[in-house]
């Protein structure tokens, strides 16, 4: 990690979610190290300080219950590293410098909009922070398999005023159409869907397909509609209440919706990271429950995963047992 983390550290995090990172440092400081965790929800923070319980993690964890931009982390001058992962991490920068110890240390926030890690930026500036830097970070976890892609589309880009907003097309127009050859053997990846942005597998169904093989199969495509149908609605909400907030916005400064020039008006880096965070926490719980149900559908699928390769393999021994 870039926090140079290491045995013996002292951390301060917030919030704690999870708990996913709060375990991942532990294991990184412990045995000499401590982590101070603060959560904003109580549930949540209550949860977390079960697990750490029941994983016998508690003797090198401390949690709080209270909004760190507010109160801050409880300690001062103690900590090596402080990591954020919060709406608004520059309302936690001053807290963070406390809590850091005296000689320095490292400071670390993640946020998914840049407007947020401007404003972090220019916080951490005005505080004193010095070797600011801004990486970004593109996990992407994948399933190896033989697939074949569909060739490339090198049509024109549209135009400024194509959308589901602009043009008032229904959802369903906007649907794919591509299709794999009928003798193709392997899954196909499509285009990116136009609301969903995500690529759709088009399973292959092969003529001796199992009963455990087509259930399989089954739970991917319905997680893949799930998720598909999810984001759709998700960055269809996204756009329209980003949309109506700049309207809104630009209204109240008895603004246009067009510059002189003739120009789409925006707003500033620091106007948009109020409707970030906004959107964020309003849709706090929504995105809680999409990750439990993402979770729980794909352990059903590493299950299924498990047992069609068992049933493969004994369907090649099985011969060979017979054969004695």
């Amino acid at each position: 990690m870039m926090l140079d983390l290491r045995p013996g550290s002292v951390v301060c995090e917030s919030g704690t979610g999870s708990g996913s990172v709060s375990h991942a440092i532990i294991r990184t400081v412990a045995p000499t190290g401590h982590l101070h965790t603060v959560e904003f929800h109580q549930q949540r923070a209550e949860k977390a300080r079960e697990e750490f319980r029941e994983h016998h993690l508690s003797r090198w964890v401390t949690v709080r219950n209270q909004d760190v931009c507010r109160s801050g982390f409880g300690v001062s001058h103690v900590a090596d590293a402080v990591f954020l992962d919060i709406p608004s991490p520059w309302e936690a920068v001053g807290h963070a410098w406390d809590a850091l110890k005296v000689e320095g240390g490292r400071f670390c926030s993640f946020s998914p909009c840049i407007e947020q890690v401007q404003r972090t930026c220019q916080a951490l500036a005005a505080r004193g922070f010095s070797e600011l830097s801004t990486v970004e970070v593109l996990p992407q976890v994948y399933s190896v398999r033989t697939v074949s892609l569909p060739p490339p589309d090198l049509g024109a880009a549209p135009g400024p005023d194509a959308g589901p907003f602009r043009s008032g097309a229904p959802m369903k127009e906007a649907v794919s159409t591509f299709c794999p050859p009928r003798k193709s053997c392997h899954d196909w990846i499509g285009p990116p869907d136009k609301h969903s942005n995500l690529r759709p597998v088009h399973f292959h169904v092969p003529e001796d397909e199992s009963a455990a093989e087509r259930k399989l199969r089954e739970l991917r495509q319905d997680t893949q509609e799930w998720n598909q149908q999810f984001w759709a609605n998700q960055n269809v909400t996204f756009r329209k209440e980003k949309e109506e907030f700049i309207r809104s916005r630009l209204k109240a400064k008895g603004l246009g919706l067009r510059t002189e020039s003739g120009q789409k008006a925006t707003l500033n880096a620091e106007e948009m990271a109020d409707f970030y965070k906004e959107f964020l926490s309003k849709n706090f719980q929504k995105h809680m429950h999409y990750n439990r149900d993402w979770y729980k559908r794909n352990f059903a699928i590493t299950f299924f995963m498990g047992r069609v390769a068992l049933e493969r393999v004994w369907n090649k021994l099985r011969p060979r047992m017979y054969a004695r």
